[in-house]
């Protein structure tokens, strides 16, 4: 791809459809995928009076942004676990990953988004795996949490599997460069999500046990939004209020905790 011009009749249009994206969606950046370049500087150009050397850098710029979103790098990674032991209470973990897939076809934003095949009956190997082998921004489980904060995987044998929380953030903190956002959609997982904040950006957690329902609909509502092109608090306060419009009770149940937080 050759270097646009400033001069070039559609460099101008460009730039501020390429500010204005950057701007929307830079939350979706891997820290080891961030532009090479200040996208800051299109806007600056281009209310003010340049010399043919800034022209020249300028085009550059937008060069090398339509080549980075090209490659791929524009794009937010969905991995998707759940867990569903033999021996605890069913779930409807089939019906809340057709409903987030539905929302991410339906959305506005679809095509910067991919949703990995789903992790089902996940062990603690396929997790492992799974983060290994693909680029996930946005880490998903849904399944059974203890009100002793654990989460719970499946052994070979599909039984139950406990996971303290500073197991699985220890795991998590491997990836803390390129997993900006963990949903833990499970009964009393606020003592994971808080584990997991040290390495993680943003971590949603349940602060007492969730229904079915009130889970789905957290879920339908956080994804709307992300597929609308809103930020991860956003989403959040989506998936809040679409969780106590099933069950007004529920509706303070979910909790986001931010890195460090």
């Amino acid at each position: 791809m050759s270097d646009l011009t400033w001069d070039d009749p559609t460099a101008f249009y460009l730039s501020g459809i390429v500010y204005g994206l950057n701007k929307k969606y830079k939350f979706l950046y891997r820290q080891d995928q961030k532009p090479p370049f200040d996208i800051r500087h299109l806007y600056l150009l281009r209310h003010s009076k340049n010399s043919e050397f800034e022209r020249k850098e300028a085009g550059k710029v937008l060069t090398d942004w339509l080549r980075f979103v090209s490659e791929g790098n524009f794009l937010l990674s969905i991995l998707f676990f759940a867990a569903e032991p033999s021996d605890q209470v069913r779930l409807w973990l089939g019906r809340e990953f057709r409903e987030i897939k539905d929302e991410i076809s339906r959305s506005l934003e679809k095509d910067h988004f991919i949703l990995e095949l789903p992790e089902l009956s996940s062990r603690s190997k396929d997790i492992t795996r799974a983060l290994l082998e693909t680029k996930a921004e946005i880490v998903h489980f849904s399944g059974h949490g203890s009100s002793g904060g654990q989460l719970f995987f499946e052994t070979d044998d599909g039984k139950a599997l406990p996971i303290e929380p500073e197991i699985l953030a220890s795991l998590f903190k491997h990836f803390s460069e390129k997993i900006k956002c963990v949903v833990l959609n499970a009964c009393y997982s606020e003592k994971q999500a808080k584990a997991l904040s040290h390495h993680i950006d943003y971590v949603i957690g349940m602060t007492r046990g969730i229904s079915d329902k009130a889970a789905i609909a957290f879920s339908i509502g956080f994804y709307q939004a992300l597929g609308a092109g809103r930020s991860i608090e956003e989403a959040f306060e989506m998936g809040k209020i679409q969780s106590g419009l099933q069950s007004a009770p529920e509706y303070q149940t979910p909790i986001l905790l931010k890195r460090s937080q």
